[in-house]
């Protein structure tokens, strides 16, 4: 009997340490996991940080998209800032750079480009001051037509 007991605790002893093997596994599976799972998430917290901070880069979207919006502003405002820009590159430089008879063409040029660059500015303004003035008579004809109405009909009843 005490052979059995033995042969059954050395039995036991096997079944303990193959439950105690593959629980070892398990837990060094799920570990390498939770390793690559966390290398993964470093990298893209990473990748967030690095897209965040990169200033010129994002400098450079927001300058791509506003052109791609709006490229007639873009265009007007290059072509204003390049006649500022040599506006002050000849004054400052304009002894070397200025003959009499260019002085008189660039400033036509510049006041002709900025005539072109103003025109639909000025062109939508009067164009609103016209659709205001029309609508204010329209709707002021309107009303004094209700009103005399409205008048036309409390007198009848008086």
């Amino acid at each position: 009997m005490a052979r059995r007991d033995q042969r059954i605790a050395k039995e036991r002893k096997l079944e303990l340490l193959s439950q105690l093997s593959t629980h070892r596994e398990d837990i060094s599976l799920k570990k390498q996991r939770l390793v690559h799972q966390i290398a993964d998430s470093k990298d893209e917290i990473k990748d967030t940080i690095k897209q965040k901070v990169n200033v010129p880069k994002l400098i450079t979207n927001k300058v791509k998209s506003s052109f791609s919006d709006n490229p007639k502003q873009w265009f007007i405002g290059s072509a204003i800032g390049g006649l500022i820009i040599s506006k002050v590159a000849f004054s400052l430089f304009g002894g070397i750079f200025r003959t009499p008879k260019k002085n008189k063409v660039s400033r036509s040029f510049l006041y002709t480009v900025a005539g072109m660059a103003a025109r639909p500015m000025i062109k939508s303004f009067l164009l609103g001051k016209a659709r205001d003035y029309v609508a204010q008579r329209f709707l002021g004809q309107q009303q004094a037509h209700h009103q005399d109405g409205y008048n036309s009909g409390y007198h009848d009843l008086k």
